[in-house]
């Protein structure tokens, strides 16, 4: 932690905020901030410019062109500045209000129930992997998961497999 917190330290001239910091590093803003705070708990002050204040006032109509199905939500808030929140509350009022086709991107990962065959989507950390697997893959390595376990568990023994047959161990 303390290399980072160099690292940071570095970084850290009043005109970056955590976040900027975090990206140029290369690590996740939580990790970042994590670092930060367990700094000045200990009484070592880092300097980090305040990030700039979400808009929340943003018409709906500055939106929707955002909003052709290929972004998440995620993708057009870190665009336009302004919070995820905002941006689904946009995009539902301009469905519902103004007919207007203005949809976002879903990611969702996936897992295999307990109790049935049948895939269905959760939380999981591994949703980009599987968003750029194409259908026919995607429905493979559903039918190859036992019952219960989750993406990560199958492809945590997949990489093992993999490793012991290149190895011949």
């Amino acid at each position: 932690m303390t290399t980072r917190l160099q690292q940071i330290q570095a970084l850290a001239d009043g005109t970056r905020t955590p976040a900027e910091i975090a990206d140029e590093l290369g690590i996740t803003r939580t990790y970042c901030y994590a670092i930060i705070s367990e700094a000045r708990s200990r009484g070592i002050y880092v300097s980090a410019a305040k990030a700039p204040p979400v808009r929340s006032n943003t018409p709906w109509s500055e939106v929707v062109p955002y909003a052709d199905g290929t972004r998440t939500a995620s993708e057009i808030a870190c665009v336009m500045g302004i919070s995820q929140k905002r941006v689904r509350r946009a995009v539902k009022y301009a469905r519902n209000a103004h007919g207007v086709d203005a949809r976002l991107k879903n990611t969702p990962s996936w897992t295999k129930p307990r109790n049935t065959d049948d895939a269905v989507l959760s939380g999981g950390g591994v949703h980009a992997l599987v968003a750029r697997l194409t259908p026919d893959c995607r429905n493979w390595l559903l039918n190859q998961m036992p019952a219960g376990t989750t993406l990560s568990e199958m492809i945590a023994a997949i990489v093992e497999d993999a490793y012991h047959d290149s190895t011949d161990v």
